[in-house]
């Protein structure tokens, strides 16, 4: 596509309004009666001169200007090539790695399989009404995509049913949503997202690269009993190509069409009950190597550079842990040989 550049933006000196150049003197008979005409002239002269030196610094200067002005531009230019050269590039080299990520993807790779259905869920458009955060894995062998999708908790689903203006007070009294239909809304917009992940994983999955998905629904909320944090999954669906395609997704129930492929999940899922998915994440990995602790002094005078290539991989990765951990990641090492070129593997949700 055509690489659009800001123009330049500073405006073109204007050329300076003209000065009136003094009239030439008409010298009357009394004038040269009474011997005024040469003074008369020389003073002429002078604002003659005076006028010509004016209007020659003035030229100079907006000559001056035009001249700092067309610089200006000329560099403005310059640079602005060179920002479409590297623009051009950039796209090139972005294409390129398109065309290369859709040759894999059709040929059924599974890093492409993978970070196509990363794509298809990160342009899931949801109006920000919903955080989208998930994980992908996929199994060449079964062909079987698994998504573990983080789900609202119930607390996160608007609570106002209706708000109603009183006149005589000017105030606005908000009507609550019956605790019986909140259960209702938030059951059914878990199913909704299930069904919806598992449409649009397979609908742009135009090779047939997957043949099953499995979606494991997950929510994080507080157990009123011990009033610990919770990451649970409270719905899973294993459902097979054919099978799903074959559903007219606008003309279901989404429970009745959940639980008609034998999906599993509790008889409320606002109970916020947890069950055994029918597939999990797999991190189990015969790489992965035990962490260890890395000291680095505090003051800053340790020296990356000189640190043992094996202790700075271990540094890194409690970095990363760190990092990760308040977001339910996990960051592991991979041993020094047989690794397949990887240091460090990081778990975490994807958010979008």
């Amino acid at each position: 596509s055509e690489i659009e550049l800001r123009s330049f933006s500073v405006p073109r000196p204007s050329a300076p309004a003209p000065h009136p150049a003094p009239r030439k003197p008409k010298i009357g008979f009394f004038q040269k009666l009474f011997g005024q005409q040469q003074k008369i002239i020389a003073k002429y002269r002078v604002e003659a001169q005076l006028h010509l030196e004016k209007v020659s610094d003035q030229a100079m200067a907006f000559d001056q200007k035009l001249q700092n002005w067309q610089d200006q531009k000329a560099d403005w230019d310059e640079s602005q090539e060179h920002e479409r050269q590297w623009l051009l590039r950039k796209q090139e080299e972005t294409n390129a790695r398109v065309e290369a990520l859709e040759q894999e993807w059709l040929a059924g790779r599974t890093e492409a399989i993978l970070e196509h259905a990363n794509i298809v869920l990160d342009a899931s458009d949801y109006d920000d009404l919903i955080s989208k955060d998930f994980v992908v894995q996929f199994d060449p062998e079964s062909r079987t995509l698994l998504v573990e999708y983080l789900l609202p908790s119930p607390d996160d689903l608007p609570t106002t049913k209706t708000v109603r203006f009183i006149a005589t007070t000017g105030e606005l009294k908000e009507t609550p949503i019956a605790a019986r239909d909140a259960k209702s809304l938030f059951d059914d917009i878990c199913y909704q997202i299930c069904l919806r992940t598992v449409h649009e994983i397979f609908e742009a999955d135009a090779p047939a690269n997957i043949r099953n998905i499995v979606f494991n629904g997950v929510t994080n909320y507080i157990d009123r009993a011990t009033g610990q944090e919770v990451h649970a999954t409270i719905l899973s669906l294993m459902v097979e190509r054919d099978e799903f395609l074959a559903i007219n997704l606008a003309r279901i129930e989404p429970k009745t069409c959940f639980k008609s492929l034998k999906g599993v999940s509790a008889a409320s899922l606002a109970g916020l009950s947890p069950i055994a998915p029918v597939m999990e994440l797999d991190k189990s990995d015969n790489r992965f190597v035990d962490a260890r602790g890395v000291v680095v002094d505090d003051d800053g005078s340790t020296n990356l550079a000189a640190m043992d290539w094996e202790a700075f991989e271990h540094l890194v990765r409690e970095i990363f842990d760190k990092e990760f951990s308040s977001r339910g990641g996990e960051v592991k090492i991979t041993q020094s040989s047989s690794d397949g070129g990887v240091d460090a593997v990081s778990y975490t949700h994807l958010r979008a």
